[in-house]
């Protein structure tokens, strides 16, 4: 994916199982015995980095989901990211420019 920070490219934690649910998306680490709830629209920023779309596409359709623009999507899925990857949710597996 990339931003005007570069480009990364993220991976879920092996050991993290999930589910999609009615109300979200259900992660479990089993390691650390922790489950955590993504509601919307964190559950939708967890199935389009799923689907391993461009940074492009992914905020396209989080902007079409969330009726916000561009800009302001970009910042929350930056943050979310950035707080999945302190929670040890997501590896980065690549860092570019």
């Amino acid at each position: 994916m990339k931003s005007n920070r570069g480009a990364i490219r993220v991976r879920c934690e092996p050991r993290i199982k999930w589910s999609v649910e009615s109300k979200g998306v259900v992660l479990i680490n089993p390691a650390k015995n922790e489950v955590l709830q993504l509601v919307y629209p964190e559950a939708a920023v967890w199935d389009l980095i799923q689907r391993s779309y461009s940074l492009e596409k992914t905020l396209k359709l989080l902007s079409a989901i969330t009726l916000e623009e561009e800009k302001k999507v970009m910042d929350f899925f930056m943050r979310t990211l950035q707080e999945w990857i302190e929670k040890g949710i997501l590896i980065v597996e690549a860092v570019y420019g």
